[in-house]
């Protein structure tokens, strides 16, 4: 027979495809994969016969052997099971949690007194993700980041990393990473042991541990880090996960009823689940029902690990999570009502309930809106009212549209010292450009005096968590009086400027000056068609005599000359 030496390798020994990993004298063995449990004596030469027990070195604890070539199972063990390779290591087939334990061996060398030794082995289960998982985080992009939304008036966020039915447990840790630095976080863990029903048929996973770690990330502004580590035997050298926080408008629950942000992912809670009334390990069944618990209401089932739509909706529409809650991928108007749910502990009575759902429409944008308000370009909870000089009262109206449920409005009066609510009284509406929203409006009358004076308009509801509000300042604007002389001069810096009570009698006013200019301009034009009348006629008389005057040349005779006699007596010549 061949021999080849064993080469020691202090954590893990590699045979083929297969990692053994010895920790502090312990051998682990993946269970369900074939594991060897290597022989830690040095070689010899030849070797005679080779024995291996479990529990003890008795001789009803044998489980394989070998002598002068020939491998044997014993004590009825059937083929298959165990086998001892050329390097006399134990091959264990199948692990199993059985096989769990501390295994004996005797080795004779050829000529040699007897060796005998133990190791010591524990199976060993890996988990089912390579990364841990946190609860609630969105996994959008790598297999190693996920994304948690908080909600934007949110002071704290609880963030909880698990890594579930491993053998041995993880080590779980919270790290809070900065630009240039790294701290962890103090977190509160917890381990808790495995036990499946028989029934299931996961042995795989019986006899397992479930680790857990939560923190309290208080909330930013802007984005953070976090990243959850897992150390461990069952993980190898460490895996971890990324966990990014962004703001955003979440779920809520009020007076007993969940809240969901329409158009968004909604989760709906399982009460005895997120009251640790029971474990997630030990529900066998469970079932989402809408409106009424009957078979035609039923929207989606888990019976035994396996999530499956009922009565015909399509998948994509609802899920179960691993916490049992109800998962609505799209929340829409329509998603608002009753739902009822049944759950089924192992060994336990069924546990019946229900949980008040309706949706929720935030607002465009956090702030209430002030109708004819300037926006400040510095602050966007700010905005400016332009009043003129001589105003003394000025109506300001709040308005937050199209959210449900509908907010409440109040109007503040700010003053250096104190502040003081106004008496107001809001209007509530539907809204008609976005179904089943609502309107709030709320108009106040107020004394424009005082520029240190600042009116605060107050949004308070669900919609915008803890409230929101805004500013308003006024700006007075003066009217002018001056005279058109001034305007003049204002645009010409050369000209002089006279008052309005110092005008002199014969200063030409703009309305005097208009009338003489507009008669002038009449006449003138009348004057000139007259002309031209007078012109077009002389000349059709001109051409007419003319005429006549050809036709009697003829007949003309000269004239005399007629002596005439004047007042003085002295005579002249008249031609006739």
């Amino acid at each position: 027979m061949r021999r080849v030496g064993l080469q020691w390798v202090p954590f893990s020994l590699l045979y083929g495809t297969f990692v053994v990993v010895i920790t502090d004298g312990t051998m682990f063995l993946e269970r369900g994969q074939r594991g060897i449990v290597p022989c830690p004596l040095p070689q010899p030469e030849d070797v005679d016969a080779m024995y291996w027990y479990f529990g003890s070195t008795s001789d009803t604890s044998i489980l394989i052997s070998y002598f002068l070539g020939r491998v044997a199972p014993q004590n009825g063990i059937p083929e298959g099971v165990y086998d001892i390779d050329n390097e006399f290591n134990l091959v264990i087939e199948n692990v199993t949690a059985s096989k769990e334990g501390t295994y004996y061996f005797k080795l004779k060398p050829h000529l040699l007194s007897m060796k005998e030794g133990q190791i010591e082995v524990c199976d060993k289960v890996s988990p089912r993700h390579p990364y841990p998982t946190v609860i609630g985080c969105n996994q959008d992009h790598d297999a190693d980041t996920c994304e948690v939304r908080v909600r934007h008036d949110s002071t704290v966020r609880t963030l909880t990393c698990v890594m579930e039915q491993v053998k041995p447990a993880v080590e779980l840790r919270w790290i809070h990473v900065f630009r240039d630095r790294f701290l962890e976080l103090k977190a509160s863990t917890a381990v808790r042991p495995v036990v499946l029903p028989a029934y299931t048929g996961s042995s795989m996973r019986n006899n397992t541990y479930s680790t857990s770690a939560s923190i309290q990330v208080p909330s930013v502004h802007g984005d953070a880090e976090c990243v959850c580590e897992a150390i461990g035997v069952a993980v190898g050298n460490g895996t971890r996960t990324r966990v990014y926080i962004t703001g955003a408008f979440g779920h809520a629950n009020t007076n007993g009823k969940v809240l969901l942000e329409r158009g968004q992912r909604g989760i709906v809670p399982c009460p005895p689940i997120k009251s640790s009334k029971f474990s997630p390990e030990i529900v066998v069944a469970m079932y989402w029902y809408y409106g009424s618990i009957s078979r035609t209401s039923l929207l989606i089932s888990h019976f035994l690990g396996r999530v499956a739509p009922q009565n015909g909706i399509p998948e994509g529409v609802y899920d179960i999570d691993n916490e049992f809650n109800l998962v609505v991928k799209n929340v829409t108007a329509s998603n608002e009502g009753t739902y009822y749910f049944q759950l089924k502990p192992y060994l336990k009575m069924v546990e019946a309930g229900q949980v008040e759902v309706c949706d929720k429409v935030s607002p465009n944008q956090p702030y209430p809106t002030i109708i004819g308000c300037d926006p400040d370009i510095h602050d966007a909870e700010t905005c400016q009212v332009r009043v003129w000089n001589d105003s003394t009262v000025q109506n300001l109206t709040c308005v937050m549209e199209q959210v449900k449920p509908a907010v409440d409005l109040r109007w503040i009066l700010v003053f250096w010292g104190g502040w003081r609510d106004l008496n107001a009284y809001p209007t509530i509406e539907r809204s008609l450009r976005k179904k089943n929203t609502y309107s709030t409006s709320v108009t106040v009358q107020v004394t424009v005096a005082d520029d240190e004076e600042v009116y605060v308009c107050e949004a308070m509801g669900v919609v915008v968590g803890k409230g929101t509000r805004m500013k308003v300042r006024f700006t007075k604007s003066h009217l002018t009086t001056a005279t058109y002389e001034e305007v003049q001069s204002s645009i010409n810096p050369g000209t002089m400027l006279v008052l309005a009570n110092e005008v002199p009698p014969t200063a030409s006013k703009p309305d005097e000056l208009c009338v003489p200019l507009i008669a002038l301009w009449v006449g003138f034009s009348i004057s000139v068609i007259l002309n031209v009348i007078v012109f077009v006629c002389s000349g059709h008389m001109y051409r007419k005599r003319k005429l006549n005057g050809d036709n009697s040349a003829s007949n003309m005779q000269p004239y005399n000359k007629v002596p005439t006699t004047s007042s003085s007596d002295h005579n002249t010549e008249s031609n006739v």
